[in-house]
């Protein structure tokens, strides 16, 4: 896989102030070119403990110029970026996290995301995740 082409597109539907409910709509795309991709599912099964740390996997990806994290779980999970020692953000049930473009070259790059849990699932829960770079 050498210099392939990837396409995100995001649409924001919103109210504007003063206007119709969900009246407003943006859609914002971003090209670029990736060399390693790396797409799945992770699985938090059952009876995994708080603060249980998950590394997404990157595969070849060196450096994030995509990276979507989808929380399809019924609790919050932590985000940690580039080897975080402690929670960035939280992610609620059902948010996503989105990098999507890179970062400006000579700046710091993606180059891993960690999720941690918050809860102790009683039933296996996942996380859906996307990244592509070089």
């Amino acid at each position: 896989m050498a210099n392939d082409a990837f396409s995100v597109t995001l649409t924001v539907q919103y109210t504007p102030p003063g206007a119709a409910a969900n009246s407003g709509l943006a859609s914002l795309a971003s090209t670029g070119t990736e060399n390693a991709q790396s797409v799945g599912r992770l699985d938090i099964p059952a009876g995994t403990t708080i603060d249980t740390v998950f590394p997404i996997p990157f595969g070849g990806v060196g450096e994030a110029k995509v990276c979507v994290v989808q929380n399809l779980m019924s609790s919050a999970i932590g985000i940690r970026l580039n080897g975080a020692i402690a929670d960035d953000f939280e992610l609620g049930p059902g948010q996503t996290f989105a990098l999507i473009g890179g970062v400006v070259g000579g700046t710091t790059p993606l180059i891993s995301v960690d999720i941690v849990t918050t809860v102790d699932p009683t039933v296996t829960e996942y996380i859906n995740y996307w990244t592509m770079g070089d």
